[in-house]
């Protein structure tokens, strides 16, 4: 080939290349037509597009994905965008219901408390271990809230101050396998499937439970308890379900003497802490928070967690009480008497420093506590510290 003919054949190569970088006049998409649209037209489009009026203080925001599969489908939810300091979880006089309360926290409220069945949920499966002699298991125990604890989207319920106990179908257990003796007409009527609660009186009534249900034999203290279940062991999958799966066996429930623990979504530490105050200024004991998608542990997890408003009181130690097994040669627990002339013991919260150079009597210790007894002992009372300039 001679450089002539090369020459023409690259030309050719360059007009095919720049043609077919071209449009026809025909094929080309006028550009004002795209940016012709008159104003009325967009502002109709969005308002054919858009499903309800938000007004300039909300935001939409998009439900979270971090939910199990089990859950039903949320739409976007529209919240209040207000500064957080605006809103403090109080209750709505006329609802009752918390004003910052969203659509997806009421979506799984509803869940959980079964306030909602669909027409698929009609039978709900039941995947409970009805063996009644199966080997003792124990319960799942709670780990102790601590501030630094991420407990958004977590599920609450109040703390009972009761007596734990696991019905298994037949006969009633405490947390250490020994039997409670309830009468026949008690349990009557009675879900089959393994259960898991507390037996409660009401607030502040925790000395007269326990009186009632540690008797060997039945009687008719029984009528003032309740059985008041929080778990089903062995339903199987996720809190959140099997929440939903007691919500579904407690719907057609017959008897007055066992009820489902109602639970809530709890939204951050601020509504926690709201709920507690409210608890506790109602005689309550506490709060527990659960994981909603963790699943049972027959031992002490950090899946659910126990929050109790504590009292911090100062005691005169009376006495040193030898100690034993892995406190032997040390101090065991202190004798003291507090300022209002109640003698008690505290056993606990001391580290192996404290019990081998324990507080010298006399000297003054602070303490705190959780409630006290009807005789006015502080319940579970911790050691904490020498007293300040003692």
């Amino acid at each position: 080939m001679n450089s002539n003919s090369q020459i023409e054949e690259i030309k050719d190569i360059s007009n095919h290349k720049k043609h077919s970088n071209r449009l026809n006049k025909d094929e080309m998409i006028p550009l004002n037509e795209m940016v012709k649209k008159s104003r009325e037209e967009i502002e109709q489009d969005e308002e054919s597009d858009q499903t309800e009026e938000v007004d300039q203080d909300t935001v939409v925001v998009e439900p979270l994905d971090h939910l199990d599969d089990d859950l039903p489908a949320i739409d976007p939810i529209v919240i209040d965008a207000k500064p957080r300091e605006e809103s403090k979880y109080e209750e709505d006089k006329e609802s009752g219901s918390n004003p910052r309360r969203s659509r997806k926290r009421k979506k799984l409220n509803d869940f959980i408390n079964g306030e909602e069945f669909d027409s698929s949920e009609e039978e709900v499966e039941l995947r409970g271990n009805r063996k009644l002699n199966r080997q003792f298991q124990g319960v799942m125990l709670a780990e102790k809230y601590k501030d630094e604890s991420q407990i958004d989207g977590w599920i609450m319920s109040e703390k009972l101050d009761g007596v734990r106990c696991i019905w298994n179908g037949k006969t009633m257990k405490t947390r250490n396998n020994n039997a409670f003796y309830p009468p026949d007409w008690f349990k009557k009527d009675f879900p089959d499937e393994i259960l898991d609660g507390e037996l409660w009186m009401e607030r502040g009534k925790f000395q007269e439970t326990v009186s009632i249900v540690r008797k060997s034999y039945a009687h008719d203290g029984w009528k003032d308890i309740k059985f008041v279940v929080f778990d089903g062991p062995e339903l199987g999958g996720s809190f959140k379900t099997r929440l939903r799966k007691l919500a579904k066996i407690f719907k057609g429930n017959k008897s007055e003497y066992i009820e489902f623990h109602k639970q809530e979504v709890c939204e951050d530490k601020e509504h926690l802490d709201a709920e507690m105050k409210r608890v506790v200024d109602l005689g309550g004991e506490g709060m527990m928070i659960r994981d909603p998608n963790s699943f049972y542990e027959y031992r002490r997890s950090d899946k659910i967690l126990k929050v109790k408003q504590s009292y911090d009181a100062e005691a005169v130690v009376l006495k040193k009480i030898k100690g034993t097994g892995r406190c032997y040669n040390m101090m065991g627990a202190l004798f003291v008497r507090n300022n209002e002339g109640i003698e008690f013991k505290i056993g606990s919260g001391f580290t192996d420093q404290d019990r081998r150079n324990p507080p010298k009597i006399g000297s003054i210790v602070t303490y705190k506590y959780y409630e006290k007894t009807k005789s006015g002992k502080p319940r579970f009372p911790i050691y904490l510290r020498p007293h300040p300039g003692m």
